[in-house]
């Protein structure tokens, strides 16, 4: 097991993260993501509002796309300028409102998602895009002060089954 590998586990082991579990549990695992623990409690909490909790099994379902599809395209995964960040989002649209998760990846196939954020409220409002990816950043230097994430701005060498495509969002 590599030294990243055994800081993930003990990060789990810990409850920094959590490992998404897919669904069927018999599904193939094909990658790896984990979830901060903020973001696993602000997916997993219990709501009343019937369309906030349709909303959040339908990220759940949108993130367990990552371990569980073969192929994975620009518009689900999408790198974040600038790219020396390493930060990442995953576009989870459907339903209405669509949302944002951002996360780094640890080494190819094992993807940290951070935080979340509501796309209408990250507009076009650069502000907001730089909050979003800083807070990305500061739980991941939290969970992991000794490792660096993948400065990779080619997905298919961080993604099996990535298809060629632009991964960048300007």
């Amino acid at each position: 097991m590599s030294t990243i590998r055994n800081i993930i586990a003990a990060a789990v082991a810990n409850g920094q993260l959590r490992i998404l579990q897919a669904r069927p549990l018999s599904a193939p695992r094909i990658r790896s993501l984990y979830l901060a623990e903020e973001l696993f409690d602000a997916i997993y909490e219990t709501r009343v509002n019937r369309a906030d909790t349709a909303r959040f099994v339908a990220l759940e379902a949108t993130l367990a796309e990552f371990v569980t599809s073969r192929t994975l395209d620009p518009e689900y995964l999408c790198l974040l300028t600038p790219t020396s960040e390493c930060v990442w989002e995953i576009r989870s649209v459907r339903p209405k409102p669509s949302m944002r998760v951002f996360g780094l990846f640890a080494e190819r196939d094992s993807f940290i998602a951070t935080n979340f954020e509501y796309r209408e409220v990250l507009s076009d409002d650069e502000i907001q895009w730089d909050l979003q990816m800083r807070t990305a950043k500061h739980v991941w230097t939290r969970i992991f002060p000794a490792l660096t994430p993948r400065d990779e701005t080619d997905a298919t060498q961080l993604v099996t089954g990535a298809v060629h495509g632009k991964y960048f969002k300007k």
